[in-house]
């Protein structure tokens, strides 16, 4: 497949695609031609990737499967586009195998609250102690939070040359390394840490990202996040409540087979095929109705023991906003009567292109069908989509979709409203209410949304120093006023505020969303800590090689290290925990904290310097102490 790419300034980028359907079917139909059956159960024909002759799909017997998955952790990125051009595995006896078909385009900063499933890869059965990934920067597109703005930045490389192509090679842990058998499928997830990978000088002109790059294995998931599944739909199988898809993670790669993936169903999963609403088993027979080739989107969970994808939110053929249709996804920022302003918009069109784009104007009106994913409420309508909300809008756009001025008439199209995150402070609790002052929505500044017209009257707009969220059943109990926190849910109708938010998941970002990063002047410090043992470390927070970096997030909340009373102690959390090592281009991996403490000690001779440290997992402002799920340390 050829692809073609379009750069459009300082507004947005434009990628040519094949079209969702047609090369998707021709690679399917041809497969399934070949084999001479459709039938579920037989999708032999589905070749996933191989690179060796004696596990392939005239082999099955000798082949085993791993699925990989693609996240990244949260960073200052408000678009990040590079290609991944390649993905091996190398076993015990020095195998390797590439699990990629052909390269791929991603956005990874549209990774950060869910994990893509990127391949089922066929491989021999083994133990796999190391990879390593390849990224392509020649055309990337990056776009970096300029006071609420979305500006195109420069990547460049520690030297301060362009970003051309990165090479990373990954160790795995000694004692949790990735064991390939016949039968049951592997998880792999790669998380490409944009945060510790890079440092934003946003005050040059265009802004300049200092990348060096942090991507790290997991074998048993740390982190517990959505996952999702894309592809057309190869059969479907009433009996069991399951479908299968060829998978097509990104949309660029529409026409390349990345393997086949199993969705389970149940009773109470939403599915929304060709704008309607469905549950459960009526869902998957109008999947089924819907026929071969229909495009999917599945949101769900991974059962780890059984190794099974199982789906909570089902979208199907029309209601694929790439599918055939013209979509833009961002979040709303203002509203002026059926007028939406949607920024941080990513833009897909029917003709096969999509590109991301600082603000896009959608127009809805009496005609527009609305929907909210997870709700088969069928009580929807314009007047639902208010201000902070997330959507995904299909209509017409205009001609004019590459300016600035790029207009979308939903009018007699779609609005699906997605979950959205609202970060900030607690203010108080009481039984069914929250009041927070809101900081950032799906991590963009809260203080560019325009909430005129929000509330009953002028004077109940929303207030993001006081917003009021209905809590429903959650409880704010033991969390202190002030403590950061984030809130998953819907804003309320336009016009109907308060309460302005409605509450289905709380987190305490203090005990599970923290993060650490400290960082040192060129070429690093070969004294940064002021203990460091197999239980715990301390960092030496009077160390004048200390640079601009020096920092703890909570949602949106930031604390300057420098000004906490004394270190804190940095530990590792129960659980799993991922706790990596790089050095050149080689990251190594420990799932045991006091295993990555011993590697961590003998490296530093003297001679070697710590460059950065980045650290993911809870914040005990009481004791002091950081108990990390995850901890990264760049060594020069």
């Amino acid at each position: 497949m050829e692809l073609t790419t379009t750069g459009l300034g300082p507004t947005g980028t434009r990628r040519k695609l094949d079209s969702w359907l047609v090369p998707a079917l021709a690679v399917v139909a041809l497969a399934i031609a070949g084999c001479g059956s459709s039938s579920s159960g037989n999708l032999s024909s589905i070749t996933p990737p191989s690179a060796t002759q004696t596990c392939d799909n005239a082999n099955p017997q000798n082949c085993g499967e791993v699925l990989i998955g693609l996240t990244d952790a949260d960073g200052d990125f408000m678009s990040y586009t590079v290609d991944v051009e390649s993905l091996t595995l190398t076993s015990s006896d020095g195998k390797t195998v590439e699990t990629l078909p052909n390269s791929t385009r991603i956005d990874f900063a549209q990774l950060v609250d869910l994990t893509e499933f990127l391949t089922v890869a066929t491989v021999p059965p083994g133990v796999y102690v190391s990879g390593s990934i390849s990224l392509d920067y020649t055309d990337a597109k990056v776009f970096v939070d300029v006071a609420g703005d979305a500006v195109q930045a420069d990547i460049v490389d520690t030297n301060g040359d362009p970003m051309s192509t990165a090479t990373l090679d990954i160790v795995l842990d000694n004692a949790n390394r990735l064991v390939v058998t016949r039968g049951l499928p592997s998880l792999l997830t790669l998380d490409f840490d944009l945060d510790a990978s890079h440092t934003v000088d946003a005050t040059q002109s265009p802004p300049v990202a200092t990348a060096d790059l942090f991507i790290v294995a997991e074998i048993d998931p740390v982190d517990t996040k959505e996952r999702r599944v894309r592809g057309p739909l190869l059969s479907v199988n009433l009996d069991a409540s399951s479908y299968t898809v060829a998978i097509r993670p990104f949309l660029g790669m529409l026409s390349h087979d990345f393997g086949r993936a199993k969705v389970n169903t149940d009773s109470a999963t939403t599915f929304e095929v060709n704008g309607e609403m469905f549950v459960g088993q009526d869902g998957l027979i109008a999947l089924d109705t819907a026929g071969f080739g229909t495009p999917t989107v599945a949101f769900g969970t991974v059962n780890v023991p059984a190794r099974e994808f199982n789906a909570e939110i089902v979208l199907a053929g029309s209601s694929v906003p790439w599918f055939d249709v013209d979509a833009v996804r961002g979040n709303v920022i203002a509203r002026n009567g059926d007028v939406l302003s949607v920024k941080g918009a990513t833009i897909s069109r029917r003709i096969g292109d999509f590109y991301f784009q600082n603000v896009v104007t959608v127009l809805v009106g009496p005609n527009t069908s609305v929907t909210k994913v997870g709700d088969s409420a069928m009580d929807l309508d314009k007047d639902s989509i208010s201000v902070g909300q997330r959507i995904v809008a299909i209509g017409n756009l205009s001609q004019d979709a590459l300016t600035s001025d790029a207009i979308l008439d939903a009018s007699n199209g779609r609005v699906r409203m997605h979950v959205t995150h609202v970060a900030g402070s607690l203010n108080s609790f009481v039984p069914g209410q929250i009041e927070m002052t809101g900081r950032h929505i799906d991590r963009k500044r809260i203080g560019i949304f325009d909430w005129t017209g929000t509330g009953i009257t002028p004077d109940n707009d929303v207030d993001p120093d006081a917003m009021e969220i209905a809590s429903g059943n959650l409880s704010a109990d033991n969390i202190l006023p002030g403590t950061p926190i984030l809130v998953f849910g819907f804003f309320k109708d336009f016009g109907t505020a308060p309460p302005d938010f409605e509450g289905r998941t709380l987190v305490d970002c203090a005990s599970s969303r923290a993060k650490l990063g400290i960082g040192w002047m060129a070429p690093g410090t070969a004294a940064p800590f002021t203990m460091i043992s197999t239980s715990s470390i301390v960092l030496d927070l009077s160390n004048p090689e200390i640079g601009e970096r020096h920092h703890l997030k909570q949602c949106g909340v930031i604390t300057d290290l420098l000004s906490l009373p004394a270190s804190p102690s940095i530990e590792p959390a129960g659980g799993p925990g991922v706790y990596a090592i790089k050095q050149g281009n080689t990251i190594s991996i420990h799932s045991d904290f006091g295993n990555f403490v011993n590697d961590l000690t003998l490296r530093l001779d003297g001679a070697t310097f710590v460059r950065s440290m980045h650290a993911a997992g809870g914040y005990a402002a009481d004791s002091n102490v950081f108990s990390a799920r995850k901890l990264y340390v760049h060594l020069n």
